[in-house]
């Protein structure tokens, strides 16, 4: 069997303290480790896909000794596939059960495994809420796209514009941060992310995303 590795980034930034913005999102219900000086997040990547025993749960241990502000994923935290209820439920309450170790707020996105099928996106909506959405923290402005919100992969018309809508009305962030699970820029319809894309436009963004499991870095449209 090939190795896997569960990739994990922790980030920092040196900003100036600011409000989270309130809304219904996917995130465990932790107090942030806030920070009057320095904003350290964690990112923690796919774990199905060849899944070992005890890994993810080392990670998140590991994690909770770092102390970031919070942590955000990026997609297939479950096996998923399945229409099965049972299955489902089990995997879901598996994976709570490991992120309920961590004393910081766990920020769930959606991957391919999660949300493969019309039942599985539902699922999601009800136990976790929006499968995709934005926040503010300290300047940083973090947008959590849905790559698999059309069965099969792609983003909708309705999303795109969503964020078209969150990127006009934020145009003062410091950075950008975009959370997706799928590279879009892989496949040659690019899943409906160009108007996504052009709504960036200049601004200083970075793009984090799971999927394809070997680590890659990219320079895409000058970002």
């Amino acid at each position: 069997m090939k190795n896997r590795i569960l990739t994990l980034f922790i980030v920092s930034f040196v900003l100036v303290n600011q409000g989270i913005s309130a809304q219904d999102l996917p995130v465990s219900d932790r107090p942030f480790n806030n920070s009057e000086e320095i904003f350290r997040f964690a990112i923690i990547s796919d774990r199905t896909g060849g899944m070992r025993a005890g890994i993810f749960e080392d990670a998140i241990q590991k994690i909770e000794l770092l102390q970031p502000e919070f942590v955000f994923s990026i997609g297939d935290l479950i096996d998923g596939y399945t229409e099965d209820p049972a299955v489902w439920n089990a995997q879901w309450e598996e994976f709570d059960a490991i992120i309920d170790n961590l004393s910081m707020p766990f920020y769930y996105v959606a991957g391919n495994h999660d949300t493969s099928n019309e039942l599985l996106l539902q699922v999601w909506r009800e136990r976790y809420g929006r499968d995709y959405y934005h926040l503010v923290y300290k300047d940083v402005l973090f947008l959590v796209i849905n790559t698999d919100e059309i069965e099969g992969g792609g983003i909708g018309t309705g999303q795109a514009r969503y964020f078209e809508r969150v990127l006009e009305e934020n145009t003062n962030a410091r950075w950008t941060l975009v959370f997706i699970h799928r590279p879009v820029w892989s496949y040659g319809d690019r899943m409906g992310y160009d108007a996504i894309e052009e709504a960036l436009g200049d601004r200083n963004y970075t793009v984090f995303s799971g999927h394809h499991h070997p680590y890659r870095y990219k320079v895409q449209s000058g970002m």
